[in-house]
């Protein structure tokens, strides 16, 4: 889920990694044939960031059947991902700096925005780990991967963007692929006692995951680059493991699971790590893409996801459930495709701007070349 990346709406930590980890610009007057291998270099971080991260989601849905429950995957994975951003923090100071929202931590609109993304990212995530455990991770991804489309709409409302049509038949389109997707059920979809089915439930909590999701990559616009994606990371771990200990005890329930084999271990705090490594992957590919293709690129994790969910975990994906993914998938890349449009478009226009006023400055147009 954290792959989902759009042009102006990228995924929870995106935008501020891009930022944290941006390597000094190519000089202007470079051909485009220097260009050409960070742009491949590009396309083969976001396919392996997608690979990664449908791999976390196999490695939840393993830890789940083994015994572990959402609240305490949250409270582990975010005690991974917490670790991690740590240890990177402390290499620069930039980063050690920002750790309390330096230089704005007299903002208390700033500092109210970047508490709303960490717990609403803590119920994104809490969803998102619910529906892998109850139903098909394949179909899980794909229903997750409708919160780009949400966006839009939320943007509409939020920053007051312009919903174009494109986007409202995007949106039309996506609730045929989640009723195709809730459709597919299996035979042992439905309990013997008559209670709404696992597989219910998920979907339901998939579509909350993708909903509040949304919610985050809206906050992260609003945020931009104010915060380093290292500490974002780092605050947001600590979000999952806090809010999982203040629960812990409400619901009675155990932070840490007994009985769990050595192995179920490895392959939890081994997912944790990877979508952790998947985040930095992503960042590299929005370094030399533009954001509307790494989008594109990323619905792989959908593909991907199927395939582990039929070789790891032996379930097959029904025949609606496909068509439902591929319906969403189609609408991710219209969406994403539009987006590279509309920015190459603005690239065009703001090179003829140029060009016109060096004409009008100099009486003639500058040599090219």
């Amino acid at each position: 889920p954290d792959s989902l990346v759009r042009s102006g709406n990228m995924s929870p930590t995106s935008q501020g990694i891009q930022q944290a980890f941006k390597e000094p610009a190519d000089d202007e007057g470079g051909s485009d044939q220097g260009k050409s291998s960070p742009r491949a270099l590009g396309v083969l971080c976001v396919v392996c960031a997608a690979l990664l991260f449908s791999a976390h989601g196999t490695a939840v849905r393993v830890s789940s059947e083994a015994g572990f429950t959402t609240l305490q995957l949250s409270f582990l994975v975010g005690l991974v991902r917490l670790s991690a951003a740590f240890v990177l923090v402390m290499s620069r100071e930039r980063w050690r700096r920002a750790m309390f929202c330096a230089p704005h931590s007299r903002d208390r609109a700033f500092l109210a925005l970047v508490a709303f993304r960490q717990v609403i990212g803590c119920a994104a995530m809490a969803f998102i780990f619910s529906a892998f455990a109850r139903m098909p991770i394949g179909e899980a991804t794909s229903l997750v991967f409708t919160a780009p489309i949400w966006t839009a709409g939320l943007s509409y409302f939020w920053l007051r963007e312009p919903v174009t049509r494109l986007n409202v038949a995007a949106a039309c389109f996506a609730f045929v692929g989640v009723a195709l997707i809730a459709n597919g059920a299996h035979e042992n979809s439905v309990t013997p006692d008559g209670d709404m089915s696992d597989r219910a439930v998920g979907t339901a909590c998939a579509l909350a995951g993708a909903v509040t999701l949304a919610l985050v990559m809206v906050a992260t616009r609003r945020i931009g680059d104010r915060l380093p994606a290292a500490v974002s990371i780092g605050w947001y771990g600590f979000s999952m493991s806090f809010f999982s200990l203040l629960l812990a005890p409400a619901l009675r329930a155990p932070i840490v699971p007994t009985g769990v084999p050595r192995q179920i271990w490895i392959v939890m705090g081994a997912g944790a790590m990877v979508s952790f490594v998947a985040q930095l992957l992503m960042t590299m590919a929005l370094q030399r893409l533009e954001a509307a293709p790494v989008n594109v690129l990323a619905t792989l994790e959908i593909v991907f996801s199927f395939t582990w969910q039929w070789l790891i975990l032996g379930t097959p994906a029904s025949a609606q459930s496909i068509c439902g993914a591929g319906v969403i998938i189609m609408c991710a890349v219209a969406v994403g495709a539009q987006k590279l449009f509309q920015a190459r478009a603005q690239d065009l226009e703001r090179q003829t701007s140029a060009a016109e006023g060096e004409t009008e400055a100099g009486g003639v147009p500058m040599p090219k070349g």
